[in-house]
């Protein structure tokens, strides 16, 4: 069976925004997301895992959720509101990409594909595409303007521009790529007492088992144990 031109070209759509979508993560590293119902705290399976990393995937339908990593650290665990209340400015600041990034993945994962394969390569898929392309420099500019308050560098901001424009499948993820790049500063304690309501505290059940996982590796380190045991009956109390 020849596959045509106009599958191919949406095959690469697909491809390249789902493979955008893929991030490796270390067995410390956590996702925290904040959803239209308020934050999570997920804690992907470290069964699988690729170069000895745990692989996630963003949700592809919601590409307009902000997700940041944190860690688990036993240190940085001092009550700091300010910093929590940072991230909320942060959100707010990066707000005015919401209604961009829904349009273009509404343009580029299913106004392109109906257009490709009932129209072909041709007037209708070239405007649609001009359409993408100028979505796309607006955001940019939108962001050019937001850097500084973002925490963009002239290198961070440069790049981000370059992926975009260079392949923009990639710029359906823009949120994705600022927020990925801000970590979160407050350990995860701290985050969850000031973020999650007594309801969610049971997403820390997850990271109970990864701390399991680590107490194995730390058999022999009677230091390191007892601070594992220590942080995990902070957060046994939590989820409770």
């Amino acid at each position: 069976m020849r596959i045509t031109f106009e599958a191919w070209l949406v095959i690469g759509i697909y491809f390249f925004y789902l493979s955008d979508s893929v991030k490796l993560l270390h067995h410390n590293q956590l996702i925290l997301c904040k959803g239209y119902r308020g934050w999570k705290i997920i804690c992907p399976d470290s069964r699988w895992q690729i170069l000895r990393k745990i692989p996630y995937i963003f949700n592809p339908f919601l590409p307009n959720i902000p997700i940041f990593y944190g860690t688990w650290s036993m240190k940085t665990e001092a009550n700091n509101i300010d910093a929590t209340q940072e991230i909320d400015k942060f959100i707010n600041d990066i707000y005015p990409l919401n209604h961009f990034v829904i349009i273009l993945f509404t343009m580029m994962c299913f106004c392109m594909p109906l257009s490709l394969f009932h129209y072909g390569a041709g007037l209708f898929f070239l405007t649609i595409t001009f359409f993408t392309y100028s979505i796309i420099l607006l955001m940019l500019v939108v962001l050019f303007k937001k850097r500084l308050k973002l925490g963009l560098s002239s290198k961070n901001y440069l790049g981000i521009a370059f992926n975009c424009v260079s392949c923009p499948p990639f710029a359906i993820n823009l949120i994705r790529k600022i927020t990925w790049q801000h970590k979160i500063n407050p350990g995860l304690i701290e985050f969850a007492i000031n973020k999650l309501s007594s309801a969610d505290f049971s997403q820390l059940e997850h990271l109970l088992s990864r701390l399991d996982e680590q107490l194995l590796r730390e058999d022999g380190n009677m230091a390191k144990s007892q601070q594992l045991k220590d942080y995990k009956c902070k957060l046994s109390e939590l989820s409770k």
